[in-house]
């Protein structure tokens, strides 16, 4: 776990219903790996969950607010809403955006506004190449379209598993 700044713990009083996940590099794009075997300029992970009370207890997140900001999803079934659906076995996939300056940008959002504590996200079932190194998870109270503020930054070497958690990301 990552240790919190005291002077941006204001973040934590509010309360979000939508929430954006920047991606802005990967495992291949960092030179963590040269494995030339799965495609270098594609992006994934298989799922991102948010937490309240101290990370004790998962928020359920509402499908039917996922979108793409910025990107190409590989497949149709590959969108932002395979990374909220509850399942490790499915997965986000964006096909060239991490190339792009802006990385690769999705919204999602909760039934209803809460308190985050924390967060989690996952390596997808294959080709870890294309795993995040880093991102940046941003709250709105208005709607997946923002205004924005950045809830918690972050750059790491990814878990070598297979739909393997990242740990859970403290913000407060």
């Amino acid at each position: 776990m990552h240790e919190v700044d005291p002077l941006r713990c204001d973040v934590c009083v509010s309360e979000y219903k939508y929430f954006r996940f920047n991606i802005k590099t990967t495992r291949f794009k960092d030179g963590y790996t040269r494995d030339l075997q799965c495609q270098t300029y594609i992006t994934q992970f298989s799922e991102i969950k948010l937490y309240t009370d101290g990370g004790a207890r998962e928020l359920e997140l509402d499908a039917s607010k996922t979108v793409v900001l910025t990107g190409q999803q590989c497949r149709a079934d590959e969108g932002p809403a395979a990374a909220t659906d509850g399942s490790l076995l499915t997965k986000f996939c964006d096909f060239h955006s991490i190339d792009e300056a802006e990385g690769i940008n999705f919204a999602f959002g909760l039934h209803e506004p809460s308190r985050l504590s924390h967060y989690e996200f996952f390596t997808a079932e294959d080709c870890h190449g294309r795993d995040p190194t880093s991102w940046t998870l941003y709250g709105s109270t208005v709607g997946t379209d923002g205004p924005w503020v950045a809830l918690n930054s972050d750059r790491q070497e990814p878990p070598e598993g297979r739909m393997a958690s990242y740990g859970k990301r403290v913000l407060c």
